[in-house]
């Protein structure tokens, strides 16, 4: 690389560096070096030896921070406020002890065991630091490795001879370039299952003139399309189904896609084709789990409304078994108590993923089972409470003596009791009658039916207007209240 494009003309003639073009930027240290005394001294006393050449034998500089190395690729090295290089860091000028006026920092080819040589002139690339001042350059260099240096810059009578601080730390960059890319293309997930979606991201397999391949996300990509083709099929098709990732700076180079079916795809730039991928697609089949029905309630009254529930598993073609998704067909069945053959009740589809739920009236005691597929879960018994015989009915509260047909509100609970001992109010719609007889000796009793109804809320209720002394009660199911004596007067 010419030195023309690390110093330009402007600043050499502002710093009085004559620019050679086929040579260093700075006059040759061999020769400035000429007529130099064999030992140099220092305006602090100190003593350092040199070689034939002029340059101290032993270091002299003190050198803080480092420079940045070149990412990947990067033929630029950006030193900006890394480098600290004071007047301190050389020694002084061997004939006026005078310290530098300019520092350089330059890289040399690695193997080149000393920069003084006629291969010199390749290492043209010198940034110009002010004297106690950071670097702030871009300098250009193709692929290799670098040591780097620094020198001194002075004002001397008879000539500026330049003056080799020391390397830098050993520091060494690497540059490294690209010999040659190729398309590709990567999916975030090569195997979905149906209706999952994946990402598809154009990439750029990237050799590198140190042997390394990487791949890369370019930011732009002009030209691109997707292409996509069912398994087993030959041609090529646009992937209309693709959807751009929206948002992002890398959205150029990625798709989205929801196959259906496995499906191989490629990238086009400008006709180009990338290698392919293929996404495998998981499909359900018939095979199921079924865990053992779960059932809200074990012990009910009948007709009263259940919720049942299972845990389903879908075996996959992949032969992995999932959660079966939302939409898996499952049946309710029953296996009546004292009965040898499972029914029917009911058919449904799944809401949630590996869950059938669904709520149903009891229609009896027995075992209920959820089925799906080729899966069969376990039943779990239901107990149906059912009303027995025996009820339970409070005597009438009425007043003891009542006008002639005076109306009378008749109020009363009625109880009933179940096939678990217990004794609960009578559903809806038990028949109840009020009866009447006319008072006499009780044995003599004829009783007459006044008034029909049904139970509501657990409670008789009717309205009833006495015409003659007599007895009042009434009779649920052969069951009958103690009667109430009501005098008309």
């Amino acid at each position: 690389m010419g030195v023309d494009r690390i110093i330009t003309a402007g600043l050499a003639l502002a710093l009085g560096i004559t620019l050679v073009c086929a040579g260093p930027v700075i006059a040759s240290p061999v020769a400035a070096a000429e007529g130099a005394a064999a030992q140099v001294r220092s305006t602090d006393d100190t003593t350092a030896t040199v070689d034939d050449t002029g340059v101290p034998a032993a270091p002299l500089s003190s050198f803080a921070g480092s420079i940045s190395t070149p990412t990947r690729g990067d033929t630029t090295v950006h030193v900006n406020g890394d480098l600290v290089l004071t007047p301190e860091s050389c020694p002084r000028s061997p004939i006026n002890g005078w310290k530098p006026y300019r520092v350089f920092a330059g890289f040399l080819p690695a193997g080149i065991t000393s920069p003084w040589t006629t291969e010199y002139p390749s290492f043209g690339n010198i940034a110009t630091l002010p004297t106690n001042a950071f670097v702030d350059r871009h300098i250009d260099l193709s692929a290799g490795a670098y040591h780097v240096y620094s020198w001194a810059l002075y004002a001397e009578p008879g000539g500026t001879p330049a003056r080799l601080c020391e390397r830098l730390s050993d520091h060494v960059v690497t540059i490294v370039e690209a010999v040659s890319t190729q398309r590709g293309i990567t999916a975030d997930d090569s195997l979905v299952v149906l209706g999952q979606r994946t990402t598809l991201t154009f990439v750029e397999r990237v050799t590198w003139s140190d042997g390394v391949v990487t791949e890369r996300v370019p930011i732009e990509v002009p030209g691109l399309s997707l292409q996509a083709r069912t398994l087993g099929t030959a041609p090529w098709s646009e992937a209309s189904a693709s959807v751009p990732v929206v948002g992002g700076i890398e959205q150029g180079a990625k798709r989205i896609v929801a196959p259906t079916e496995s499906t191989e795809y490629r990238f086009l730039q400008y006709s180009e084709p990338s290698r392919s991928i293929v996404v495998t697609v998981a499909q359900p089949t018939l095979g199921r789990i079924v865990s053992a029905a779960s059932l809200s309630d074990t012990e009910v009254m009948l007709g009263a409304t259940i919720e049942i529930s299972a845990d389903l598993q879908t075996q996959y073609t992949d032969s992995v078994w999932r959660p079966s998704p939302v939409g898996t067909a499952f049946e309710v069945q029953l296996l009546p108590e004292g009965g040898s053959e499972w029914i029917r009740l009911y058919r449904d589809t799944t809401d949630d993923v590996g869950v059938a739920r669904l709520r149903i009236p009891v229609d009896g005691p027995g075992r209920y089972r959820i089925t799906s597929g080729g899966g069969v879960g376990a039943s779990t018994q239901l107990t149906v409470i059912q009303p027995t015989s025996e009820v339970a009915i409070e005597s009438p509260d009425l007043p003891r003596q009542v006008a002639p047909g005076t109306p009378i509100d008749l109020s009363t609970p009625v109880e009933i009791q179940y096939s678990d001992g217990i004794y609960r109010p009578a559903p809806d719609g038990t028949a109840y009658r009020v009866q009447f007889a006319a008072s006499g000796p009780r044995a003599a009793l004829r009783w007459r039916t006044m008034a029909r109804g049904e139970v509501t809320d657990g409670q008789i209720a009717t309205r009833i207007k006495p015409t003659r002394t007599g007895y009042w009660r009434i009779s649920v199911a052969g069951n009958r209240s103690s009667a109430t004596l009501v005098r008309v007067r």
